[in-house]
């Protein structure tokens, strides 16, 4: 019976001990727990830093695009105005020489009523010019300005300004601020 009881002594101790070391392994096992976690959540927070980083890049990229796709855009609109213009100006200088040769076969008509007809037929064409905001380029009567007009000739009339136009030759036009053909004119010097 000593015997038993010094056994369940023992034991007891040892029970002690191991739950003094189960205590201790449980302390040692939370703490290694906790030394996970924070592992953990340092982890986690890293990946959330590297994730709002490729965010962040991902956004700027974005943002990029748009503002290229947006000058692309722009670049384009004004590209397709540019050659609209120029078409209408390249057709305008090639349909110019004949409302020239109209006007001068104009001149050389002496029955009223034709006359009257063809009066009509030019304004229609001139109205047509004006669709397409061609305008004349006023001449007679004006100072010469060398962005509009071309001298070919020179005057010496007392009664108008230093350099008034005195004649137009051939009209020039204009589409909007663009000079399609310059006035061809004589203009005044006093000498």
């Amino acid at each position: 019976m000593a015997k038993n009881y010094e056994q369940k002594t023992n034991n007891k101790e040892s029970n002690a001990q191991s739950g003094q070391k189960k205590c201790k392994n449980k302390n040692c096992e939370e703490k290694e727990m906790s030394e996970d976690i924070i592992e953990n959540e340092d982890c986690v927070s890293e990946e959330a830093k590297e994730k709002d980083c490729r965010e962040e890049e991902f956004k700027e990229s974005l943002q990029r695009l748009q503002a290229e796709f947006e000058n692309y855009r722009k670049r384009t609109d004004a590209s397709l105005v540019k050659v609209k213009e120029d078409g209408v100006v390249y057709a305008i200088n090639k349909l110019l020489p004949v409302l020239d040769s109209f006007k001068s076969a104009k001149m050389l008509v002496k029955d009223e009523e034709f006359l009257k007809s063809l009066n009509l037929i030019e304004k229609q064409f001139i109205e047509g010019l004006s669709a397409l905001n061609i305008t004349k380029i006023e001449a007679e009567n004006q100072i010469f300005d060398p962005r509009l007009h071309n001298a070919v000739l020179t005057g010496n009339d007392t009664t108008k300004q230093e350099d008034e136009i005195l004649e137009v030759f051939q009209d020039g036009y204009k589409l909007d601020d663009r000079v399609i053909r310059h006035s061809v004119v004589k203009i005044n010097k006093l000498d």
